[in-house]
């Protein structure tokens, strides 16, 4: 019965050889996170046993108690398991920080629980494992980024993604995620109903075919991911796609077009047998202000003791550059519309406003430029230190004294000019139910390249979607834009 097989060679078909190269990539990807996670929590259980012998303990953890450190080394891979970070492709900066922060926090809590309750198994002194949660919620993150990079570079980071609608947010989807390539989505094909779009590029990205072809395509492939951007996708269409039980991707997700209510804050509920989505207003509650609020006070402090002799250098460089005050106060709008007084270094000459109405005379041009960003780019009257002051973007240090006395925020919207109210639409000034802050969304993502509606929006988002978790990654971007500078103004 099986002679009419016996001249048949087998041959891999092109998905089952897809299939093993993603296979392959999958494993090696999942290899060098779990190693590098391994790393920094060596790295981390090292630091801390060198501090807590630095401290007055009598002996290394790591002779005392061997095995108890080798069982908290491997803890920490688990937990990160159990957060969803291998590979944790489609995981955002912000959530990815999360993530880490809370699976490192419960490798300590873990090691905490074992070492009081069950300590004839596992012993570790609390001031040591404190440390080592410490260090790790810091370098973890720092590690997992670097090595993200790496294997970006290498081309080996990141998972295909076929998007559903060639439309345009089908298409600003696309955009955004070759924008941010160690957040995992590599989109690869376009479908849509409309066979007329079949053939086109979409951000780079082709349209392979009708909904007809998407599936097979995502089946021969193996693909995960599959974004559905198409809000008026008839029924048996999308069934046709992506509803067949057994070759429906693991992630599917859809995209709502509603660029008025543009959030990540939006959660799935359900009404009877409908979906709905809720928006939330992460900075209208009052719990989460009394959070940013500590941070401002905390962190402003540390940063006015630690940058007091620079605070003195400008000061005399600035005194003695050009005649005028050295501190510049500004009316600004606050939070909820009040006014207050936002302190900078001065960086322009005392008759800058004179000078200003002047250039609008002389030449149109600038006033153009100035209607259109409310800054000019090439600003005659900027003193000499003014100049590289505002290239660093250091005349806005004195602003941590408005962030002390809870004026401004480290992190926030831009404080706006009080001749500038009158410019912001009513749906947008939600932005003004967070304080001001010294740096912002828009200052590290786009710097002065972007319209006045745009930096709108971007504020907005900003206030909806507030985190904790976002305000870090802020800072930190925000240092490096000012060791980098990109048209500061």
């Amino acid at each position: 019965m099986l002679q009419p097989f016996k001249n048949i060679a087998w041959r891999p078909s092109r998905a089952s050889k897809r299939s093993s190269l993603l296979t392959l990539r999958f494993s090696f990807v999942i290899t060098a996170l779990v190693l590098t996670d391994l790393t920094s929590a060596l790295f981390a259980i090292l630091a801390a046993d060198y501090i807590h012998v630095l401290f007055g303990a009598e002996v290394s953890v790591l002779i005392s108690a061997g095995r108890a450190t080798l069982f908290f080394l491997l803890l920490w891979p688990l937990m990160y398991l159990r957060e969803g970070l291998y590979p944790g492709y489609g995981i955002t900066a912000i959530q990815h920080l999360r993530k880490q922060v809370v699976g490192t926090f419960y490798v300590g809590f873990i090691i905490l629980g074992v070492s009081l309750f069950v300590s004839e198994f596992i012993l570790l002194p609390v001031i040591f494992t404190v440390l080592a949660t410490v260090i790790g919620m810091v370098v973890s993150p720092l590690f997992k980024y670097l090595t993200k990079r790496l294997l970006s570079h290498l081309g080996v980071w990141g998972s295909p993604v076929v998007i559903i609608g060639a439309n345009t947010t089908g298409k600003l989807v696309a955009e955004v995620m070759k924008s941010r390539p160690l957040v995992g989505l590599n989109p690869v094909a376009f479908f849509d109903h409309n066979p007329e779009c079949v053939g086109r590029s979409i951000a780079g990205v082709p349209v392979r075919g009708t909904l007809e072809d998407a599936q097979h395509f995502i089946e021969s492939r193996g693909l995960k991911h599959v974004f559905v951007t198409h809000t008026g996708l008839p029924d048996h269409g999308l069934k046709l796609t992506v509803g067949r039980q057994g070759g429906s991707p693991k992630k599917l997700k859809f995209i709502s077009d509603l660029s008025s209510l543009e959030t990540t804050q939006r959660y799935a509920s359900g009404l009877h047998n409908m979906m709905t989505l809720d928006v939330r207003n992460n900075l209208g509650s009052g719990l989460n202000r009394s959070v940013k609020r500590t941070v401002d006070i905390v962190g402003s402090a540390l940063a006015l003791a630690l940058l007091f002799p620079v605070l003195a250098a400008l000061y005399l460089w600035i005194r003695f550059d050009s005649p005028g005050p050295v501190l510049y106060r500004s009316q600004r709008i606050g939070q909820r519309g009040q006014p207050f007084s936002c302190f900078k270094f001065r960086s322009m000459r005392v008759d800058a406003e004179a000078q200003l109405q002047r250039l609008f005379e002389e030449d149109p041009r600038y006033r153009a430029e100035y209607e259109l960003f409310h800054k000019l780019s090439d600003d005659p009257r900027i003193t000499r230190a003014g100049r590289v002051i505002r290239k660093y973007s250091l005349d806005e240090l004195p602003q941590l004294l408005n962030v002390f006395l809870g004026e401004m925020s480290l992190v926030g919207p831009r404080p706006y000019l009080m001749d500038e109210l009158a410019e912001i639409p009513e749906a947008n000034k939600i932005v003004f139910e967070a304080k001001p802050g010294m740096t912002g969304h828009w200052q590290v993502s786009e710097r002065n390249n972007v319209r006045f509606e745009e930096r709108l929006w971007m504020e907005e988002h900003y206030v909806r979607n507030w985190s904790v978790w976002w305000d870090f990654i802020l800072l930190c971007e925000t240092v490096k834009v000012v060791i980098k500078p990109n048209g500061a103004r």
